[in-house]
């Protein structure tokens, strides 16, 4: 049972108007960034982008970093509540398992082979689930973009009074929105626009990219900047847990 002091909302630090500004833009930023350097240098981007590139490892290593600073953040808040305490350790497993998938568990880099009942079933034939035929992949990134989006916004005047705790760990702040509203909305185009896949049999993937904006090697930027917006959440609750504890040591 939470006390009405354990209830209390966190006391989130202030951030100042400019660095507000800064973190809130970062997405738009990023995004401007991603279509110049498509449009500029097309075999440069497909380097980046590549199968264990840089922007494939940041990801993994974002998602990474966020699952360990939630199972910090689970254990701060383990007293009181029970329930969110386990809520987040599921969420900091959900976030490694994410990490795991971007990087096939390490397929590549252990060079192990795939084993023969998943290569049936995979169409990259990798030791990942999100690669598997029917693996709802898009959906997952859709609903998790939304949900991230616009969940405070939709739930606040739900739980602002009853249980701000709950409100303030399990839906990431407005200032956040971008950094998956863009990625929901990358996938919803790629449902709309399927085609952005099928590479017509003799041209390669550089001429296939060049005449298209948005194509289907867009989902690892995004992806990363996904990854981007949980590690900046769970960087943004730690931040708030600590001065929380902080300001309770003085009471």
């Amino acid at each position: 049972m939470m006390t009405a002091e354990r209830i209390a909302p966190l006391a989130y630090p202030t951030l100042n108007k400019p660095v507000a500004a800064a973190v809130a833009c970062l997405p738009l930023l990023a995004t401007i960034l991603i279509f110049g350097m498509k449009a500029s240098n097309a075999q440069k981007y497909l380097w980046i982008i590549r199968e264990d590139g840089p922007v494939e490892w940041l990801t993994a290593l974002a998602y990474v970093a966020a699952s360990v600073i939630a199972i910090v953040v689970a254990f701060r808040i383990r007293r009181e509540s029970w329930v969110l305490f386990a809520l987040y350790l599921v969420f900091a497993a959900g976030l490694f398992v994410i990490a795991g998938e971007e990087a096939s568990w390490g397929q590549r880099i252990f060079d192990y082979g795939t084993p023969e009942a998943v290569a049936q079933i995979n169409q990259k034939n990798e030791f990942n689930l999100h690669n598997m035929k029917g693996f709802p992949l898009h959906s997952a990134f859709i609903f998790i973009g939304l949900y991230g989006a616009f969940a405070r916004l939709l739930l606040t005047p739900l739980l602002r009074d009853r249980a701000p705790r709950v409100l303030e760990l399990l839906t990431a702040p407005t200032l956040l929105m971008l950094y998956f509203l863009l990625p929901a909305l990358l996938y919803i185009y790629y449902e709309l626009v399927p085609h952005l896949y099928a590479i017509p049999q003799g041209m390669s993937v550089a001429e296939f990219l060049k005449p298209q904006m948005v194509s289907g090697k867009e989902q690892e930027p995004f992806e990363l900047l996904l990854g981007m917006g949980f590690l900046s959440f769970t960087l943004y609750v730690l931040w708030a847990t600590t001065a929380d504890r902080v300001s309770r040591r003085y009471r």
